[in-house]
């Protein structure tokens, strides 16, 4: 009998520490995961600025918003997604219209090379910036302690929602595309 339940007790023990292994982990990737979209959205502002400074675009540029645009939208939506299983939040929170949006701001650098800025494009690349800026102000993502312990980061993420939300409202559009799409109706 005491054998049995010291065996017990030793599984208890372990399955303790692999769930404590396990938060911390977890807690960790959206701790570093919320602190390099902060650092993302600090570098794209610092770029719309040179861009709208200098009046020109580079390839590098461009790339470079490409890229960090899609790692926006996947922090976003890892992280929204996580909030869905982790039973924090019902399903519909990870159909994220600021994933959504970012993704299509790497879409539109992606098929971009270098070029001078012309009034339409920098009409475009200025709301670009306003809504990256809008994210910036999410005062969430500026919290250090991001993780399972509180729920600072689902409000981050809400946050980024809420501000996207607010600014297709603002300006009257369904997603940022609307900007340099133009959309035909057929009679």
């Amino acid at each position: 009998m005491t054998a049995l339940i010291i065996c017990l007790m030793i599984a208890a023990i372990t399955q303790y520490q692999a769930k404590a292994k396990y938060k911390s982990y977890i807690s960790s990737d959206i701790m570093q995961n919320l602190q390099s979209l902060n650092t993302i959205l600090y570098e794209n502002n610092n770029i719309y600025e040179a861009i709208l400074g200098t009046g020109a675009l580079s390839s590098d540029q461009a790339y470079l918003l490409a890229y960090n645009n899609e790692t926006i939208s996947r922090i976003i939506l890892e992280n929204a997604t996580r909030a869905v299983k982790l039973d924090y939040k019902e399903e519909d929170f990870a159909y994220s219209l600021s994933s959504l949006n970012a993704q299509k701001i790497a879409l539109f650098f992606s098929e971009i090379n270098e070029t001078i800025v012309d009034k339409e494009l920098k009409g475009i690349i200025r709301q670009f910036s306003i809504l990256n800026h809008e994210w910036l102000e999410t005062k969430e993502l500026g919290i250090q302690n991001l993780g399972l312990d509180n729920s600072n980061w689902i409000k981050a993420i809400a946050g980024l929602e809420e501000r996207t939300k607010e600014y297709l409202q603002k300006h009257n559009i369904e997603n940022i595309e609307e900007l340099w799409i133009t959309r035909t109706e057929i009679k």
